[in-house]
C-alpha cells in the first residue's frame, strides 16, 4: 500500500497541460465578450473625436532656392538671407491681395496663423543612411565622432537650399488649386520684392554712382581743385569697370540703351580723361586759373607739407627695411662659412642616416632664407617706388604754384580761357555721369546673371506639393487598439480562469 502511494505522488505534483488548456479554451465565449465591447467602445471613442475635431486640411509645397551665397547664408550682394522674411507681413498682404482672398472666408490673420516655413532638404534620409552604414563599421570614438559633425554639415548645407511651405486651413475654407497657387506666390511675391526694392540680385562690388559728377559740386571748387578731384573719381570708375570684368561673363554683357560693353566703356572714358579733360586741364595748370589764388596757394601749400611727410615716411620704411636685409645677410653669410668649416665632406653624396637628413634640413632653410631675402628686396623696391610717386606729386604742384604766379603777371588772356574752361566742364561732367550710369546698367546685368533670372530666386521643386485630409483612423490609432485589445485578451483570460477556479471550490 505504501509503494502505490509512493509511485502516485509525483503524479499528483504534475500540473495536467490538457485539463489546464481546456479551462482556457473555456473562457473564449468571453473573452471574445470583452474584446468586441473593448472594440466596440474605442470605435465610439474615434467617431466622437473625430466629430467632435476642427477638420483641418495641410497643403505643402518645397522650393528650391537658387541664388549664390545661399549656403553662407546671403544674398549675391551680400546682405543676409532670413527664412522668415519669406512669409512677413508685407508678402502676405501683397498675396492675399492678389489673390482676392478677401471674397472667400478667409482672413488675413488666418492665413498667417495657417503658414509655416521651415529648411528642407530632400535628400536627408539618403545622407543619414550613409553615414549610418559607415558607421557601422568598427570606428574610434574619434572617428565615429568626426563622422557624426560631418553628417551634422552635410545636412546643414543640404536643408539650407531648399525650404518647405505649409499651410493647414479648415477643411473646406480654399479649394486645392487656390492652394496651390497661395503656396506658389509667396515665394514669388517675396523674391520679386528682395530683387526691386532691395536689389539683392547686385553683385558685391562698390559701385559708384553718376552722383560723384555732380555739376554744382564741381563749380563750388576752384578749377585747380576741381579737376583734381575729378581725376580721382575717374580714377575709381576706372576701378569700377576693372572689378567688373573679373566677373564671369562679363566680356557678353551690352548696355541696353547705348550698346556699350565693358571694354568700348573703358576705351571711352579713357578718351574723356587723356582729350576732352586735357583741353582743360593744360590752360589751368599752364596759365593758373583760379576764382581765388590765395585760396588755392594755401590749399596747395598744405598738400605741399603733407606729400613732404609721405615721402618721408616712405624713404625711412625703405631704409630700416633695407639694414635688416643687410644684417640677415651679414648673418647668414657667417652661418654658411662655420657650415662649411665644420663639415669638409658635404659636397660629398650623402649617405642615408643623420648626417644626410641634417644636409637636408640645411638646404631647405638656405631655400626659406632665399624667398625671404627677395621678400624683403620686393618690399625695399615697393617703398622706394611710392617715395618716387610722391616726389612726382610735389614736382607737379610745384609747377602748379609757378603758374599761379605767372597768371597774376600776365591777366591779360586768363578770362577768354577762364570763359572756355566754364563752357566745356559741364559738357564733360554730363558725358561721365552717362558713361556712369552705363557702368550701373552693366553692374546690374551681372547681378542678375548670376542667379540665371530673376524668376529664379526661387523655384517650386516639382512634384511636391501634397495635400493632406484629415483621418479618422490615424496608424496609431490601429497601434493603440491592438494594444488595447492584447491587454483585454489576456485580462478576460486571467480573470474568467479564477472566477472558474472560486466556482469550482464553492461546488466542492
Amino acid at each position: 500500500m505504501t509503494d502505490q502511494q509512493a509511485r502516485r505522488d509525483p503524479s499528483d505534483d504534475e500540473i495536467d497541460i490538457g485539463a489546464l488548456m481546456a479551462r482556457v479554451w473555456a473562457t473564449k465565449g468571453r473573452a471574445m465578450i470583452a474584446l468586441l465591447v473593448v472594440a466596440l467602445a474605442f470605435s465610439a471613442f474615434l467617431a466622437l473625436r473625430y466629430l467632435a475635431s476642427e477638420k483641418n486640411v495641410t497643403y505643402s509645397q518645397a522650393f528650391d532656392l537658387t541664388f549664390d551665397g545661399i549656403a553662407n547664408g546671403e544674398f549675391p550682394d551680400g546682405s543676409p538671407f532670413l527664412i522668415s522674411d519669406v512669409i512677413s507681413s508685407t508678402v502676405l498682404s501683397r498675396v492675399y491681395q492678389e489673390n482676392q482672398l478677401d471674397s472667400t472666408e478667409l482672413t488675413l490673420d488666418e492665413l498667417r496663423r495657417g503658414l509655416n516655413i521651415e529648411p528642407y532638404a530632400p535628400d536627408y534620409f539618403l545622407i543619414v543612411q550613409r553615414y549610418r552604414s559607415r558607421m557601422n563599421n568598427n570606428l574610434s570614438a574619434a572617428e565615429a565622432t568626426e563622422l557624426q559633425q560631418q553628417m551634422q554639415s552635410d545636412l546643414r548645407t543640404a536643408s539650407a537650399s531648399g525650404m518647405l511651405l505649409t499651410l493647414q486651413l479648415p477643411d473646406g475654407t480654399l479649394s486645392t488649386e487656390q492652394a496651390r497657387e497661395i503656396l506658389r506666390d509667396i515665394p514669388n511675391a517675396w523674391a520679386e520684392r528682395a530683387i526691386s526694392e532691395k536689389g539683392v540680385l547686385e553683385l558685391n562690388l562698390p559701385i559708384y554712382s553718376e552722383r560723384i559728377f555732380d555739376e554744382a559740386r564741381f563749380e563750388s571748387l576752384d578749377y585747380l581743385v576741381g579737376i583734381e578731384l575729378l581725376l580721382d573719381n575717374i580714377a575709381l570708375i576706372q576701378e569700377n569697370i576693372t572689378a567688373l570684368k573679373q566677373e564671369p561673363n562679363s566680356t557678353n554683357v551690352t548696355d541696353p540703351e547705348t550698346g556699350y560693353k565693358l571694354e568700348d566703356l573703358e576705351k571711352a572714358i579713357a578718351d574723356v580723361a587723356e582729350y576732352d579733360l586735357r583741353q582743360l586741364i593744360d590752360p589751368v595748370k599752364e596759365l593758373g586759373l583760379a576764382r581765388d589764388p590765395d585760396f588755392v596757394r594755401l590749399f596747395y601749400n598744405s598738400r605741399m607739407q603733407e606729400l613732404e611727410l609721405q615721402q618721408r615716411l616712405w624713404q625711412q620704411r625703405a631704409e630700416v627695411t633695407r639694414t635688416v636685409l643687410s644684417s640677415y645677410r651679414s648673418e647668414g653669410q657667417g652661418a654658411a662659412s662655420g657650415s662649411t668649416g665644420s663639415s669638409p665632406q658635404a659636397s660629398l653624396a650623402p649617405q642615408l642616416g643623420d648626417a644626410f637628413l641634417d644636409r637636408l634640413l640645411e638646404v631647405s632653410r638656405q631655400g626659406d632664407d632665399l624667398a625671404y631675402r627677395q621678400e624683403l628686396t620686393k618690399q625695399v623696391l615697393e617703398y622706394e617706388n611710392e617715395a618716387l610717386d610722391v616726389q612726382n606729386e610735389m614736382a607737379e604742384i610745384e609747377l602748379t604754384l609757378a603758374s599761379l604766379d605767372r597768371a597774376e603777371e600776365n591777366d591779360a588772356d586768363i578770362q577768354r580761357y577762364v570763359d572756355q574752361v566754364q563752357d566745356r566742364l559741364p559738357m564733360v561732367l554730363e558725358t561721365l555721369r552717362d558713361y556712369t550710369r552705363v557702368v550701373g546698367r552693366i553692374h546690374q546685368q551681372l547681378g542678375r546673371q548670376a542667379v540665371g533670372t530673376v524668376s529664379e530666386l526661387v523655384r517650386p521643386m516639382g512634384g511636391s506639393f501634397s495635400e493632406t485630409t484629415p483621418r479618422a483612423v490615424t496608424s496609431g490609432d490601429i497601434k493603440t487598439l491592438i494594444a488595447l485589445l492584447v491587454l483585454t485578451l489576456f485580462g478576460a483570460v486571467f480573470f474568467s480562469l479564477i472566477a472558474d477556479l472560486f466556482r469550482d471550490r464553492k461546488a466542492h
